[in-house]
């Protein structure tokens, strides 16, 4: 992303520019965090699903 600054470029603008850097990083952050962190669609209990599975003699 390139910001040109010249004599026009007011205080304002400055901070209109970095509120908008700041809400595009936080929505891409939280777009690369979602593959990791994340909520199953009626599972149940993961971690008693995870038991069942791993658990050979039942």
């Amino acid at each position: 992303m390139i910001l040109t600054i010249d004599k026009t470029t007011t205080e304002k603008d400055l901070h209109l520019w970095l509120d908008k850097v700041r809400t595009k990083r936080k929505a891409v952050s939280k777009a690369r965090m979602a593959k990791y962190f994340g909520i199953l669609p009626d599972i149940g209990d993961g971690l008693q699903i995870q038991k069942q599975l791993r658990n050979e003699w039942d």
